[in-house]
């Protein structure tokens, strides 16, 4: 019961959090969010059978049904929704944010994560690979952070954070500001690009 009551609470603060939805038309459905359960995987409410689905990341490497976390933002393209359920074709993990820890304040529940702020909550999952959630973090961590982006201060409300060390190049997400086509730069959030 403590488990369900979590689940929903989870669901609820999320759902707020991200906007996200389930959308259907013609033969099929697409839907958005964290993932809040298991049993086949649950996607704003609605359970979707990936057993036969393509999964993989939104730059299109191939993932497996073993890597879904709870918390992870994924795209669902499925058949129309029947019931609360569906059956996937794909499954895309859409993550907001790849970098470095520059600094942690677990008494506050942020971090910040290439110069952006990652703020957590109550229901926020934290991979087990930091040990003690936030305080298990230290600056230069490496981490992937899955969420809702504030799109004028770039700050990600964090559904899932898991560690990323062996992490190829860093990733940004969230609205283009400061854009300067003479000079060939802009912002996201606090950070600067060339």
């Amino acid at each position: 019961q403590a488990t369900l009551r979590w689940a929903g609470a989870f669901a609820s603060l999320v759902a707020l959090l991200l906007g996200c939805g389930v959308g259907s038309g013609g033969t099929g459905s697409f839907a958005s969010g964290p993932i809040t359960g298991f049993g086949s995987i649950v996607v704003v409410g609605v359970h979707f059978d990936e057993s036969a689905a393509r999964i993989e990341t939104d730059d299109g490497l191939p993932r497996y049904a073993a890597d879904l976390q709870l918390g992870m933002v994924v795209e669902v393209y499925a058949d129309e929704a029947v019931g609360a359920q569906s059956r996937a074709s794909q499954v895309r993990l859409v993550s907001a944010l790849i970098g470095r820890v520059d600094a942690v304040d677990a008494p506050a529940t942020r971090l910040t994560v290439n110069g952006l702020v990652v703020r957590t909550h109550a229901a926020t999952v934290v991979d087990a690979g930091f040990g003690n959630g936030l305080v298990g973090m230290t600056p230069g961590d490496v981490g992937e952070i899955y969420g809702a982006i504030d799109g004028a201060s770039g700050e990600v409300s964090a559904s899932r954070i898991e560690r990323s060390n062996g992490a190829t190049g860093f990733k940004f997400r969230g609205e283009v500001s400061h854009l300067n086509r003479a000079a060939r730069t802009f912002s996201i959030g606090t950070q600067s690009f060339d």
